[in-house]
């Protein structure tokens, strides 16, 4: 890939965009970075903005539920089958890279993470049935 782009598009790295306007065609930019505000005029852009998935940025789990659950910096402390400190909660995908590893942010990494989350719900599941079972009664009458 790098032969693709090295030398044929130029690269802006450690850039804001801040504002985006169509010109004639094209696209002028305004951007910020390490220098300071600049503008640019450009045929296309393209963004490679990443994904932060720290724990404070996942939205649909509710604030009070997110404090509850052990970090490793920002993210989610995971144990090997991707359950959080909190029971029953597991975090798979983009979310559970930083613990296990860039093949996460993938399909592939299901391979990895289905199963794993499986066999926790399993044992899960037998040790509530265990739990549910009524105790034998003792008395005689």
């Amino acid at each position: 890939m790098r032969e693709r782009v090295e030398g044929k598009i130029d690269v802006l790295f450690e850039r804001k965009i801040i504002s985006a306007e169509a010109v004639d065609g094209q696209v002028r930019l305004g951007l910020t970075g390490p220098a300071g505000a600049t503008e640019i005029l450009t045929d296309h852009v393209i963004a490679a903005t990443g994904f932060d998935v720290a724990l404070e940025r996942i939205d649909c789990l509710d604030r009070a539920l997110r404090a509850q659950i052990e970090r490793e910096g920002p993210y989610a402390r995971l144990n090997a089958h991707f359950e959080t400190s909190v029971n029953g909660l597991f975090i798979v995908g983009l979310p559970a890279a930083p613990v296990f590893g860039p093949v996460q942010r993938f399909m592939f990494g299901a391979k990895h993470a289905a199963p794993a989350v499986t066999k926790a719900l399993r044992r899960s599941s037998a040790h509530d049935a265990v739990d549910q079972v009524p105790a034998a009664s003792t008395s005689r009458s």
